[in-house]
């Protein structure tokens, strides 16, 4: 009898969540699945768009057969997102925890810091872009940002010379100046996964933290043996968060060469398949890190 009203409130629960992610359902079918759809369709064919319809020619396996075969250059842009986001994704998600775990501190002007996290992606969203573009203030946030770069690569220039002198090896110099200078990219990706971490340590009851010093155990056995594995599944939600964020990246180079080849260049068949088969590729790494990381990651009730 037990089981039976556990089951019954196991059921309700699952209905309430349902009922909660059916806006997200319907929304995903209407809006990203019949699309889905039709551009899969599109990939095999080429389309004459006039004013009022577009007509079709059916041409099968011909432009996907001209990305893997005979377009070298998507080829290139592909493997060039993908070494970015193997770069982006190990520091950005480092970075955004190292962060959270700050941020989670008690310090005088906490919530004004949490709150400046959030502002490079406000800044970088279309709209405050759109709102700003060909104006004064645009002009010079432009010229403040071009400084800024500069600045970023004198400091690394100097920093690189420091650790040449050190005898550190080429790679590692390479890796530190390349990080050193786009401080800025990171900063502004890591900010929505350090929001993702930081709610997952509030929501760690104090209690066990005082039940564990109490036994004497030290601030780096309870990070490693508390706060870590309870947001070990926030770990694989930023990763998979920032693959998606690099591989769709307004500034990733695939991106563009798709945007031209679609709406530049008016080739909406192999413009589609060019979306289709990158898409595969995002949905293969994202598979290819859930299956691999799933299995270190720990749940708690």
């Amino acid at each position: 009898m037990k089981n039976k009203k556990t089951l019954s409130f196991e059921r309700r629960q699952a209905r309430s969540g349902y009922i909660f992610c059916l806006p997200f359902i319907i929304g995903f079918i209407l809006f990203v699945g019949f699309p889905l759809i039709k551009v899969i369709g599109f990939s095999f064919h080429n389309l004459f768009v006039g004013t009022v319809t577009y007509d079709t020619e059916f041409v099968g396996l011909e432009h996907y057969n001209r990305i893997l075969f005979v377009d070298p250059d998507f080829r290139k842009t592909v493997v060039s997102s993908i070494g970015e986001m193997l770069f982006n994704v190990p520091v950005v998600v480092m970075f955004s925890f190292f962060i959270a775990s700050l941020l989670n501190q008690r310090f005088i002007g906490r919530t004004v810091f949490r709150a400046i996290l959030f502002l490079p992606v406000v800044f970088a969203s279309g709209l405050v872009t759109s709102i700003t573009s060909g104006d004064f203030i645009s002009n010079n946030m432009q010229n403040i940002g071009s400084l800024s770069g500069e600045s970023n690569a004198m400091f690394a220039g100097t920093f690189t010379d420091i650790l040449l002198e050190m005898d550190i090896g080429n790679g590692v110099v390479e890796f530190i100046e390349d990080l050193v200078s786009r401080i800025e990219d990171i900063t502004t990706m890591a900010a929505v996964p350090s929001v993702i971490f930081l709610s997952g340590m509030q929501s760690i009851s104090p209690s066990v933290f005082e039940a564990s010093y109490i036994e004497g155990a030290s601030g780096w056995d309870v990070f490693w043996k508390i706060t870590f594995p309870m947001v070990s599944p926030l770990v694989l939600v930023n990763i998979v968060y920032c693959i998606v964020d690099s591989f769709t990246s307004a500034t990733n180079t695939a991106i563009t060469s798709i945007h031209n080849v679609l709406f530049v260049n008016a080739k909406y068949g192999l413009g589609s398949a060019m979306a289709i088969f990158y898409l595969a590729i995002v949905g293969v790494f994202i598979a290819v890190v859930f299956v691999l990381i799933r299995r270190l990651v720990y749940y708690y009730d």
